[in-house]
This record gives structure tokens, C-alpha cells and sequence, in this order.
């Protein structure tokens, strides 16, 4: 059994995947939330994936650690909730390793180096850019404001640096790839003519048969794994673009949907990709399963006492940081 651990609502990311394209999977997946995890007293032996790491509080992420932690006996954990680095974390250690050739800052953490043009986005969901591009402090500081002023928390705010490039057709390009256990699957690559490259864009035939080439090649199939091994996510999607021939990563998303329903296939122009991936994809879940048997007790007050050290340790080192 494989049990999949989402926040709130979104544990339907994978729910299209196993009630169209392959059922079968209902029988060894069983996604749940959290606060079902959290109100459960015995757990199968399974395979625990962890997800949705952006949109945890910390004290949500301790906890989960600590159910990992109890968990380790009986099973495979993947995604460590207490190692997974989000998005400032990954895009910082990937431009530090000289991987990725733009920065990502908090908004006290700018320095007089930043390189403009950047824009605005929150580290906390999966939206995109929530700016266009600025090109002064004075815009960021006033664009910050706005953002704030909308009901974003500050210490989710991100400036990153501009980093895109357009195809010799004048078409930006967005890859998306998904690590499921040791396998890199790509799904889908998108076109546009304005660097914010959403939904599917463009789908001329020549669009559709350059798509058709990555699928089947997995061109970038080493840095793309480099960057989810850089991050300790054994599970997600990847969303990327080259330019000057090197992969740049601009997210990792921990719970990524993977399959639209049937229906909108067609006007999204995904007929020739969609049934195959499926079924690549549900073959590479199928293959992390651990095939454990029976159940175990969970230890609640063991739990309990790990996330309350947890959090104390946290305390205590954001003291000596503010002391220092």
C-alpha cells in the first residue's frame, strides 16, 4: 500500500489519475490529509509519501517529521518533511552551487547585487508570478506593499531574478518533468509569447511534435534529477526552462497535479500524451510500493513529545540568531 499525504482539499491531485485513466491504482493508493493522518490510532505498513511541504506551517512540518520518524520501521518514507527544502531554500542552494544563474531573496534579505529586471511571487503556493517585471527597489518596495496590503505575509514574499529566453520561433518554453521514486517522467511542455508561460499555451502542430521529442527523449534527464536530489524530493514535478543550454529550475512542487479528467483533454490539445503518461506514470507509482503487510500502533504521546523538543530547539536557535 501507498499512503499519500496531502493538506486540506488538495489530496485530489492525484484522485483524477486513479478514477479515469487507471483505476486499479484505487487499490494500493490512499490518499489523505493530514488531519486524518494526525486522528489516526493504527496505520498500515505502507509506503508514506509526504507532500505539500510550501503549504505547511513549521509546526505542521515537526509534526509530520515525527510521524515519519514512527513510520521508518514499518515502511518507505519519501520526502522527508524535515528535509525537503521549498522553493527559497532549493532556488538559493541551486544558485550557490552555480546550477541555476538567477537568485531568489526574501525582502530583507536584498542586497545591493540583485540583478533587475525580478519579479514577486509567494513561497507558499503554486501560482506563479504575482508581479510583472520590475526594474527599480522603489518598485519592489511599492509592489511588496500592495501585496501585503492584498493579505500575503511578508515572510512569504520571494523577489526572484528575471531568467527566461525565448526560442529562435520568439516562443518562451516551460518543461515539466516528475520524479516518482529512482524514474524521470516528463509531461508536458508548454509555449508561449510572454515569459509567464500558463495553462498549455500554444498548440501549433510544430509545438506539438517538438513536445512529442521531449516526451520521448527526457533531454534533461540528469539535471533534473540533480535538482530533486539537491532538494531531498524523492516525489514531484519539476517546472524548468533552458537557457543558453542549461536547465534553469524554477519550482518543485512536492504535490502536483497529474492528469486532467478526460473531458478536457481534447480542448487542451493533450490526446497524444495523455493516455500514455498515465500509464508510465501509474506503472513508476505502482513500483514504490513496499508491499508491507499488516498494521502498527501509533504512539501519539511519543509524537507529541517529539514535535514539543522539536519546537523548543527551534525557539531556542532563533533566540541565539537574534542575540548574535
Amino acid at each position: 500500500m501507498i499512503l499519500y499525504f496531502a493538506t486540506g482539499k488538495f489530496t485530489n491531485t492525484l484522485k483524477t489519475l486513479m478514477k479515469q485513466w487507471q483505476p486499479h491504482l484505487q487499490q494500493v493508493v490512499r490518499p489523505m490529509n493530514y488531519a486524518e493522518l494526525f486522528a489516526q490510532n493504527r496505520l498500515p505498513k505502507a509506503t508514506y509519501i509526504f507532500s505539500d511541504h510550501e503549504r505547511m506551517s513549521p509546526e505542521l512540518l515537526r509534526m509530520a517529521a515525527a510521524y515519519a520518524e514512527q513510520m521508518r520501521p514499518y515502511g518507505r518514507i519519501m520526502n522527508e518533511p524535515d528535509k525537503v527544502l521549498t522553493r527559497h531554500g532549493l532556488l538559493k542552494k541551486l544558485s550557490e552551487q552555480g546550477k541555476n544563474r538567477f537568485r531568489a531573496y526574501r525582502l530583507h534579505e536584498i542586497t545591493p547585487e540583485i540583478r533587475f529586471p525580478v519579479f514577486l511571487r509567494a513561497d507558499n503556493d503554486h501560482k506563479g508570478p504575482r508581479s510583472g517585471l520590475l526594474q527599480t527597489f522603489a518598485e519592489v518596495e511599492e509592489c511588496a506593499a500592495s501585496l501585503i496590503a492584498e493579505g500575503f505575509e511578508i515572510h512569504h514574499l520571494l523577489v526572484v531574478e528575471y531568467m527566461a529566453e525565448k526560442g529562435k520561433d520568439g516562443a518562451f518554453r516551460r518543461y515539466g518533468a516528475h520524479r516518482v521514486g529512482d524514474r524521470i517522467l516528463p509531461q508536458i511542455l508548454t509555449f508561449d509569447s510572454e515569459w509567464q508561460v500558463k495553462g498549455v499555451g500554444v498548440r501549433s502542430p510544430e509545438n506539438a511534435r517538438e513536445e512529442l521529442d521531449y516526451i520521448r527523449d527526457n533531454p534533461h534527464a540528469q539535471a533534473v534529477w540533480e535538482s530533486f536530489q539537491a532538494a531531498n524530493i524523492e516525489y514531484g514535478r519539476m517546472d524548468y526552462s533552458v537557457v543558453d543550454g542549461q536547465v534553469q529550475t524554477y519550482e518543485i512542487n512536492t504535490n502536483p497535479l497529474i492528469m486532467w479528467r478526460k473531458g478536457d483533454v481534447p480542448r487542451r490539445g493533450r490526446r497524444l500524451v495523455s493516455a500514455p503518461f498515465s500509464k508510465l506514470f501509474a506503472a513508476a507509482l505502482l513500483q514504490l510500493d513496499s508491499h508491507g503487510t499488516g498494521e502498527f500502533e501509533v504512539d501519539k504521546q511519543r509524537i507529541a513529545k517529539a514535535t514539543l523538543r522539536a519546537s523548543l530547539e527551534s525557539d531556542a536557535e532563533a533566540a541565539m540568531a537574534t542575540r548574535a
